[in-house]
């Protein structure tokens, strides 16, 4: 213990509890022994802390009471902030409104930026209320992102940023137990498509178009696809498969719970991410402990995860011939896909590991305390 340190905090953590990630940083803190409160924007609980629920105006409503449940919100937010002896108070998702800039009210504000918080729209603007999100950023006594990409997006969008700190999404390593290459069929190579949401800018469509250039050369090839997206695009997505003609080549999963993702993508060779927009993409790092490798494409921070003819193939955005070609190799080489997935297994465990990176946060916590303290 060092001199002036306090062991145990009491934290406030501002988010959703129902996000994987801000369960995982949650529960390191009780871990540690810390003194544990969730102001969660969704319905939730989570053993031995306290979760306080309430609507910001989120849920399908009049827009009068929506107004009404965002401001009791923020009264009790500024509250819990101003009066509720909290030691760090820690926002993870940079939101659109003035949640994140009440939590900055407190000299000891964490502000964790994942990716969609920040992410630059078509029209070379930011989501909405750009100029909040600006002095949000600008206040919090440290910000935290993921990986060098978002760092840059946030000196880039917020310049009198105070500290940032890169914190990844990382995995627990240990929890992932990769299986024999052996694929499902004897002939058969499955690849697998994993996001939460099928949305254009993460490029469904371009893993099927790709595939339907490999069947011509390997008829072996398969395509998983686990996701859900608005009726209209799955409803383009299906059209197209129905185009190409790969109805037996191609099956959906819909979406998955963090338990039975790992066996689903277990259960397949390759992993494919060919995003347009990409902040992080975590699902490589959940292949890569299960000794998977990835083809994906150089945009957002992938490059930063994936390192190319080593633990993976990266490509070209919108590049549909570079797709086909690497996912031709991975299916003819099985040793590559192999050696590949040890390399990418091996990388993970080394950099991205989560306990790692929450004793770092912990670590973070303490400083800034003593700093105030001093």
């Amino acid at each position: 213990m060092r001199v002036g340190e306090v062991d145990f905090l009491k934290i406030l953590h501002i988010s959703d509890i129902r996000s994987t990630h801000t369960i995982r940083w949650v529960k390191d803190s009780i871990k540690r022994g810390h003194d544990v409160t969730v102001l969660s924007v969704g319905l939730g609980s989570l053993e031995d802390c306290r979760v306080i629920y309430m609507d910001p105006g989120d849920k399908p409503a009049p827009k009068w009471l929506r107004a009404i449940r965002y401001l009791l919100f923020l009264i009790r937010e500024l509250l819990l902030v101003k009066t509720g002896g909290f030691d760090i108070v820690h926002v993870h998702y940079l939101r659109a409104d003035l949640i994140s800039y009440v939590a900055t009210i407190h000299p000891r504000c964490f502000i964790s930026v994942w990716g969609s918080d920040v992410r630059p729209v078509a029209d070379g603007g930011y989501p909405q209320r750009i100029e909040l999100r600006k002095k949000t950023l600008a206040r919090a006594a440290r910000v935290l992102a993921i990986n060098t990409f978002l760092e840059d997006t946030v000196r880039a969008f917020s310049p009198t940023v105070k500290k940032i700190e890169i914190v990844p999404f990382a995995i627990e390593t240990d929890k992932y137990v990769g299986k024999p290459y052996r694929s499902r069929g004897l002939d058969e190579t499955w690849f697998c498509y994993a996001k939460l949401k099928l949305a254009d800018y993460y490029g469904p469509d371009l893993a099927i178009k790709a595939l339907s250039e490999v069947i011509k050369t390997c008829p072996g090839a398969r395509l998983a696809m686990l996701g859900q997206g608005e009726k209209e695009y799955t409803d383009q997505l299906k059209e197209l498969i129905t185009k190409y003609g790969l109805q037996k080549y191609i099956k959906f999963f819909g979406v998955l719970n963090s338990e039975d993702l790992i066996s689903f993508i277990a259960q397949n060779d390759v992993l494919l991410q060919p995003s347009r927009w990409e902040s992080f993409g975590v699902v490589v790092l959940e292949a890569a402990a299960l000794g998977k490798p990835s083809i994906a494409t150089r945009v957002g921070g992938v490059s930063e995860i994936i390192i190319d003819g080593e633990t993976g193939i990266t490509i070209n955005s919108e590049n549909v011939e570079e797709l086909t070609e690497a996912m031709i190799l991975l299916i003819e080489n099985p040793d590559l896909r192999q050696k590949y997935g040890k390399n990418a297994r091996e990388f993970v465990r080394r950099l991205y590991d989560f306990d790692m990176h929450a004793a770092r946060v912990d670590d973070f916590y303490h400083e800034m305390l003593n700093e105030k303290q001093l």
